[in-house]
C-alpha cells in the first residue's frame, strides 16, 4: 500500500492550536514554521489574515477541525512516498 506525505498551510491569529499536531499527527515543516506558531511573531505577517504556517503529515488534514480553533487550511498537497 502506498504511503502520502501531505503538506499543508494553515493561516489564522491569536494561539495556534497546538492540539492540532497531535490531532492531525503533523510537524512543522521548517523552523520558520516553528516560529511563526509563536503569537508574538512579527515578521512575514499579513495583518488582514493572520499568520500561516506550513505542516507535514503522514495522514489528511481535518479542515473542520481547524475552522473550529478559528485556523483554516489555505494550501494542501499530497506526494506519493515510497520509502
Amino acid at each position: 500500500m502506498p504511503k502520502y506525505i501531505h503538506t499543508f498551510r494553515v493561516e489564522g491569529t491569536g494561539h495556534f492550536p497546538l492540539d492540532m499536531l497531535r490531532y492531525d499527527q503533523c510537524f512543522p515543516k521548517s523552523q520558520e514554521d516553528v516560529y511563526a506558531m509563536h503569537p508574538n511573531y512579527t515578521e512575514r505577517i499579513d495583518t488582514t489574515t493572520g499568520r500561516k504556517v506550513t505542516l507535514l503529515s503522514w495522514n489528511t488534514p481535518t479542515p473542520k477541525r481547524w475552522e473550529s480553533f478559528g485556523w483554516r487550511i489555505i494550501e494542501h498537497e499530497k506526494e506519493k512516498h515510497d520509502g
